[in-house]
């Protein structure tokens, strides 16, 4: 964490290992495409932490598994999950994705888009 910026590929090993810790907990609940293209630069942890909030905030069973799909995309990385809301409703402050959106702008210059149409959650993200 000494650095602001990591490797695509770097950052989707860590992926794999938290998917794994996750696999443990939830078996496939929970599932994560990863995206074929793995070059660029981006800020650490900040696959992860939309992978935490996907599976925070929407419902998952082996029945109705939640599917977080990666992908890269004319210069950006996509990450989005179906909605499945929750039985009941969770408190969220929107800290983590305010952040994310804070350290793009201080690394970048550029902006994260979120893009919620009711039926989709997905971020948009640049990679250098």
């Amino acid at each position: 964490m000494n650095t602001h910026l990591v490797s695509l590929h770097e950052e989707l090993q860590m992926l794999h290992s938290y998917e794994e810790l996750i696999q443990m907990r939830f078996g496939k609940a929970i599932q994560v495409n990863f995206p074929e293209e793995r070059s660029g630069m981006l800020p650490p942890l900040a696959i992860q932490l939309l992978v935490e909030n996907a599976i925070k905030h929407n419902a998952h069973s082996l029945k109705h598994p939640l599917v977080v799909d990666i992908r890269s995309c004319d210069g950006y990385l996509l990450i989005s999950n179906k909605i499945q809301p929750l039985s009941s409703n969770i408190d969220s402050t929107g800290l983590g994705l305010s952040n994310l959106r804070e350290r793009y702008q201080l690394l970048f210059g550029r902006e994260i888009e979120v893009v919620d149409n009711d039926q989709t959650f997905t971020v948009k993200r640049p990679v250098l």
